[in-house]
């Protein structure tokens, strides 16, 4: 079977990011804050939020072909306030994806995999980066959403290395790897938001990643 063109796409992109890593300057959750607590009587929106994947390199390229970052959005309606919060490599995505050996100049060399990924909160949502799609996926209290900060701590300890991939020994067989990214992060999101009530249904085309 030939490889998809969405497939050959993230290929090529990640094999660009990859030559222009030493060139790009990442810093992991630059204006990040921590988990928070808002008055059980407010009223939340959860959004699933979808951006160009690697706009800052190819503009809305890849979105044309739905290859996508995602993010939860959330909106208090009570206060006016909003914020993103969304599953990231650590030392970017190409790193995280794909190991590399470091020579060290004296014979010796250290196979590098810079893989650790965790969950950011940022003050707001950039209405300019988050353009493709966005859906609201339920209405919330402030207790449901205590409840889900607190899930996002364990989470976030649950899944510390960020996995680009599926491994399997054949398609659909025996699964040795599951992904860690940001769309399994927003996915788990909206699950655990059904446990605790909500009645998001959450549904996903899966083309997505980053």
């Amino acid at each position: 079977e030939m490889p998809s063109l969405k497939f050959i796409l993230l290929l090529c992109a990640l094999a660009a990011c990859v030559c222009l890593s030493h060139a790009l300057h990442f810093t992991f959750c630059p204006q990040g804050i921590d988990t928070f607590t808002v008055a059980e009587g407010d009223t939340l929106e959860v959004w699933f939020l979808e951006a160009p994947l690697f706009e800052a390199i190819f503009g809305r390229l890849l979105g044309k072909e739905d290859l996508l970052h995602n993010a939860i959005g959330i909106k208090d309606l009570t206060t006016g306030e909003s914020w993103t919060i969304e599953y990231d490599a650590e030392h970017e995505i190409f790193n995280a994806t794909f190991p590399y050996v470091v020579d060290h100049g004296n014979g010796t060399r250290d196979l590098m995999w810079l893989n650790g990924g965790g969950v950011c909160i940022t003050h707001d949502i950039n209405q300019t980066f988050w353009i493709h799609n966005n859906t609201i996926m339920a209405t919330i209290n402030g207790t449901v959403f205590n409840r889900m900060m607190n899930w996002i701590n364990k989470d976030n300890a649950s899944w510390p290395y960020y996995e680009t991939f599926y491994m399997w020994d054949h398609f659909r067989g025996t699964k040795y790897i599951a992904p860690s990214t940001c769309a399994e992060f927003a996915w788990r999101f909206l699950n655990e938001l059904i446990v605790q009530g909500s009645s998001s249904t959450p549904t996903s085309t899966r083309d997505t990643i980053s």
